[in-house]
């Protein structure tokens, strides 16, 4: 049961959440299976196309699918790509791993419905920012444990380790002023943190064997940066085939904050050197689905 203090917090989150109902995506809101999504399809016309599951940040309570819509469409546009941008259900409204289960209900209805969407069935893709990363990630292991086949895995930024093994800004900080005794017991309840598919860094070797290959983005200036590494080099030391990209003078959720869509107010990533790096990490992305 939430305090009353961190109801009174999470009341201006849910009633912007509710706001951002209203804005007019750049693609077309549809629900698939119980999900809200915003789909993109790619402006050439061309069959069997590659699939983007994309999950934004927000810290899993915050934040929607419409504030990084303009990344799905330059994706779709500049990859020749469907991409699904996904509105999963926040932890404060459904328990850990409700958006797990979320995500691979959408990837399993686009599977199922390739044909009519122009899609090829084996080439899904997990992408996130941030929270949207750790849920990207998880749900890769998920997938691979469920027999979903999934081609690729694009974490930027992400967080991936709730047991504090690696750095953990939110033990000192919370979320939204909630701490983070009480942030575990929102999202997670009694659930071991150091769970696979609640911390990936802290998977057991055989557990990861066999996910699909990641492309990793990590921000120089980001107390995040030490996922992003460790968990590269986790899955190098393995075998699985992983690389990893960072921008030295970055901060995190510059590839979100620097979009028109994006209008929850100021961010210290907001500016021209950080959209500098929105762009070329864009062009990034765009060069690696087009190489799937």
């Amino acid at each position: 049961m939430l305090s009353e203090k961190s109801l009174r917090l999470l009341e201006p989150i849910r009633a912007y959440r509710k706001e951002c109902e209203k804005i007019v995506p750049y693609g077309t809101r549809k629900t698939i299976s119980g999900v809200e999504c915003i789909l993109h399809a790619p402006k050439k016309t061309r069959n069997n196309v590659p699939v983007v599951f994309l999950m934004h940040g927000g810290a899993w309570i915050g934040g929607d699918a419409v504030l990084v819509d303009s990344l799905a469409k330059t994706l779709s546009d500049g990859a020749d790509v469907f991409v699904v941008n996904v509105n999963y259900t926040k932890l404060d409204q459904k328990l850990y791993p409700n958006p797990l289960n979320e995500i691979l209900s959408v990837v399993s209805h686009f599977k199922e419905n390739h044909t009519i969407y122009g899609i090829d069935p084996e080439k899904c893709i997990l992408m996130g920012m941030s929270a949207g990363g750790h849920l990207a990630g998880c749900a890769s292991i998920l997938a691979k444990d469920k027999g979903i086949s999934i081609v690729r895995q694009i974490l930027v930024y992400p967080y991936l380790d709730w047991t504090g093994k690696t750095e953990n800004f939110l033990e000192k900080y919370g979320i939204a002023g909630i701490p983070f005794e009480e942030i575990k017991k929102i999202y997670f309840e009694d659930m071991d943190l150091g769970n696979k598919y609640i911390s990936p860094i802290c998977a057991c070797d055989d557990e990861l064997v066999g996910i699909a290959p990641a492309d990793i983005i990590a921000c120089g200036k980001d107390v995040l940066r030490p996922h992003a590494v460790r968990y590269y080099e986790k899955l190098s030391a393995i075998g699985i085939l992983a690389s990893i990209k960072e921008y030295k003078c970055a901060l995190h959720g510059f590839l979100e904050v620097n979009r028109p869509d994006y209008t929850p107010g100021e961010h210290e990533a907001k500016n021209p050197e950080q959209a500098s790096y929105t762009r070329d990490l864009e062009n990034y992305l765009i060069e690696i689905l087009k190489d799937i």
